[in-house]
């Protein structure tokens, strides 16, 4: 069955770092999206990716998730790992990276390459790792922000507001990131 088929609603909930989605099936947490500028935006962004998804109203559960998400997201640390998560349409590849990487807690980070060595590849398996994160339909649930470069900096980050909202992640959870250079910073001098 594709996830267009499926039972699947959804909501947009009020957080500390604005709007977020979340849309769920029987099974469990279908989407997760980290916050848009509006919730108008929050709610187009889920629509745009899931677009047989009806509103829904969260009750139970998925209730649960959202009252957890918000306290995490106010810096009450949460690892989720026990939200079910509906993987059945995720290359296996996919949902065995997204397994792993809800076991690094909160407040730590791991790297591409090691999270592709924990899951049986080789070092290799990193840039397959990094195509998992960009695709990683549970942002937060499954916590992509806490994966950085083997230079222990911050790469990549498909959510809106990219590494800003990677950084904003790790720093709620009490980590703090190195200082990140763009392209076009001045080189530092040499003494």
């Amino acid at each position: 069955m594709t996830e267009a088929r499926k039972a699947v609603w959804f909501a947009v909930f009020d957080t500390a770092i604005g709007p977020c989605g979340i849309a769920w099936s029987r099974k469990g947490i279908v989407r997760f999206l980290l916050p848009a500028r509006t919730r108008e935006e929050t709610e187009a962004n889920l629509r745009a990716v899931l677009p047989d998804a009806e509103k829904g109203t969260p009750r139970g559960t998925i209730a649960n998730v959202i009252a957890r998400v918000k306290r995490h997201l106010e810096g009450a640390s949460d690892d989720f790992l026990d939200v079910a998560l509906d993987t059945r349409d995720l290359p296996p590849f996919f949902a065995a990276v997204y397994e792993a990487l809800r076991k690094v807690p909160a407040g730590t980070t791991t790297t591409y390459g090691a999270l592709g060595r924990k899951i049986g590849g080789s070092t290799g398996a990193a840039r397959a790792v990094g195509t998992a994160m960009a695709k990683n339909p549970f942002a937060l649930l499954v916590p992509c922000h806490r994966v950085v470069g083997s230079d222990g900096k911050l790469h990549g980050f498909s959510a809106p507001g990219g590494l800003i909202t990677k950084a904003k992640l790790l720093a709620i959870e009490g980590r703090k990131v190195p200082e990140q250079r763009s392209l076009f910073d001045a080189p530092p001098r040499s003494r």
